[in-house]
């Protein structure tokens, strides 16, 4: 079912049967397969659990709108079918994750992918490089001062 707005949304989670029904703004419409069919054999299961990355298999013979029971977070969490990511995500009952799936058999697999950590990951490897690049530097010049402090001292 889909709501205008955030508060249409909460509002139809109590009028509404929430293990056959999911409740969708229209914000995610162009995210969703068509809702005028259904696929009463349609089959979806979890493969494989893990903390960043969840993995199911999926069977229909219609596209499908999947809700997953898992917290929607847009800004990490990535879905792809059959190794391909797609952007066919959609919140769902104002909390969950939910995803247009292909007719057919496919995999399906959520990995948590935050593009800050992959950012802040990349800036402290530069960081390190950096210092241990200064570091070695400095190591240098003193190595070459004391040779050559050590040259001029031999000389004499």
């Amino acid at each position: 079912k889909q709501v205008k707005n955030s508060n249409e949304e909460m509002e139809a989670l109590g009028k509404n049967n929430l293990s056959n029904t999911a409740i969708v703004n229209m914000e995610f419409s162009k995210y969703l397969a068509p809702l005028d069919k259904m696929d009463s054999t349609a089959r979806i299961s979890l493969s494989k659990y893990g903390v960043n990355e969840l993995a199911y298999t999926s069977n229909s013979t219609i596209p499908m709108n999947a809700v997953f029971s898992e917290i929607y977070y847009s800004d990490g969490w990535n879905c792809y079918i059959d190794g391909k990511k797609t952007d066919k995500i959609f919140r769902a009952n104002y909390i969950l994750r939910g995803a247009m799936i292909p007719a057919g058999k496919h995999s399906i697999t959520w990995k948590f992918e935050p593009v800050s950590f992959k950012k802040a990951s990349s800036y402290s490897m530069i960081g390190s490089l950096l210092l241990l690049l200064s570091l070695g530097l400095v190591v240098g010049k003193e190595c070459r001062s004391g040779i050559a402090s050590n040259n001029a001292t031999s000389e004499k």
